[in-house]
């Protein structure tokens, strides 16, 4: 991990990102669903008031996600991801406590505000800090690492929660998320390399065609084609709330298994298998932004999605569900990757983190309140599959918008073509 070291620090940062997803996302997030079922029914309350935990604790994400990138900025980022953690873990034990609504929307607030200093945003500003080159492919793997934490830990919790009680359950997930985050910051979490006197990631030779493209396009503020750029910005404030919509539903999946007939294990299996889809979509997707058209790629995987959400729609028996589950874990891909991305391509390195932090917080709103028509509509149909039937139409005109902004960007690279204009300084 020196200077002298043949792997750069950034990989070894990289490791560092991915364990600490899989303790805060992969165990402290991607199992909320299955102890939230029991405290349901514990309080005797319905799926909406249980859909306003969620909600809750989703906007005040939002909302702090506009100040978690100037913290970092000012304050050091080992104490704070140290002092959050803590506080995540205090709230996720404090659901053994609860008892009643306002106690339950207490903790989802202050779970939110903590979560949001620890969950996928703020390794991805620290990757756009270390990587230059192969950002699609650092970006992936480090967030992947949340579906393999919670792949892992579906299943070992639905069987905890049966054999020993959910409460106890709840007490030693929390540990155990707590000592993988505890020993990762101390270890290797550092948030940009200037900190230690190095300087990010870059592959000799590789930036090439692609490379140039990027640096064009996340240039595109200096062009004169002022609606142009309206046109992209317009593009992007809807396609990303779009992409966030599928984030919750790691929790969902096992309520979905037991509303199909299913017993727990299967629904803890049904989001295992979310969570492995989650797994290969990120890597395999941050690969292929690398090597391939942005929109074309984003395309593909919104349209494998579509088909899985079909599945789950029509599916009659554990095996297609499941299978359908697998690639419906792919759009776990598009909030983590795909819109951080995106986001990065349009709007340049530099000005990443301030941006993305006003699209995180308008694709988390948007989440939220789809989220809570997700219970309502459960409560009104008992069934999930109106929410995932709108799911389907909001896709579809994701995959317009992408197209669209693809087009306005054509454009205004033409104009300033023909008027001899570089989009970069």
């Amino acid at each position: 991990m020196t200077g002298k070291s043949s792997i750069h620090r950034a990989w070894w940062v990289l490791l560092g990102c991915c364990i600490l997803q899989i303790g805060v996302t992969g165990i402290g997030n991607n199992t909320l669903g299955l102890y939230l079922s029991p405290v349901r029914d514990e309080l005797g309350i319905t799926t909406a008031q249980m859909s306003g935990f969620f909600s809750i604790r989703t906007v005040v994400m939002a909302f702090a996600a506009l100040i978690v990138f100037r913290c970092y900025r000012k304050f050091p980022i080992k104490p704070m991801l140290i002092i959050m953690s803590v506080i995540y873990g205090g709230t996720f034990m404090a659901l053994v406590f609860v008892n009643g609504v306002a106690s339950l929307y207490l903790t989802a607030a202050v779970m939110g505000f903590a979560g949001s200093f620890l969950m996928i945003t703020p390794s991805t500003f620290i990757i756009n800090n270390w990587f230059e080159s192969r950002v699609g492919t650092a970006l992936g793997i480090g967030v992947a690492a949340s579906g393999i934490g919670g792949a892992v830990m579906n299943p070992v919790s639905a069987r905890m929660i049966e054999k020993m009680g959910w409460k106890t359950a709840v007490v030693i997930t929390v540990i155990l998320m707590l000592s993988i985050c505890f020993i990762t910051v101390a270890a290797l979490i550092i948030y940009r390399p200037e900190d230690v006197g190095q300087k990010p990631y870059r592959k000799e030779g590789e930036e090439g065609k692609r490379g140039r493209r990027e640096k064009d396009r996340s240039g595109f503020y200096n062009s004169a084609d002022r609606a142009g750029r309206q046109k992209i910005t317009f593009y992007m404030v809807i396609l990303v709330p779009l992409l966030y919509l599928s984030s919750q539903y790691t929790h969902i999946m096992p309520s979905y298994g037991l509303s199909l007939g299913f017993p727990v294990t299967v629904g803890g299996m049904l989001s295992s298998m979310l969570m492995l889809g989650n797994v290969a979509a990120k890597m395999s997707v941050g690969w292929c932004y690398d090597h391939f058209s942005s929109t074309r790629v984003t395309f593909f995987y919104i349209m494998v999605v579509i088909a899985a959400i079909i599945g789950l729609l029509v599916g009659k028996n554990v095996a297609v569900i499941a299978i359908s589950s697998l690639f419906f874990g792919m759009s776990m891909s598009f909030y983590t990757v795909c819109d951080p991305y995106l986001v990065r391509e349009t709007y340049g390195s530099e000005k990443y983190d301030k941006v993305y932090s006003y699209y995180s917080m308008f694709g988390s709103l948007a989440s939220s309140i789809y989220f809570t028509g997700v219970g309502y509509s459960y409560d009104i149909f008992h069934s999930y599959k109106p929410s995932f039937a709108f799911l389907i139409g909001a896709y579809l005109l994701a995959a317009l918008l992408l197209y669209l902004r693809l087009f306005a960007w054509h454009k205004i690279e033409n104009l300033a073509r023909g008027k001899g204009e570089p989009l970069c300084p």
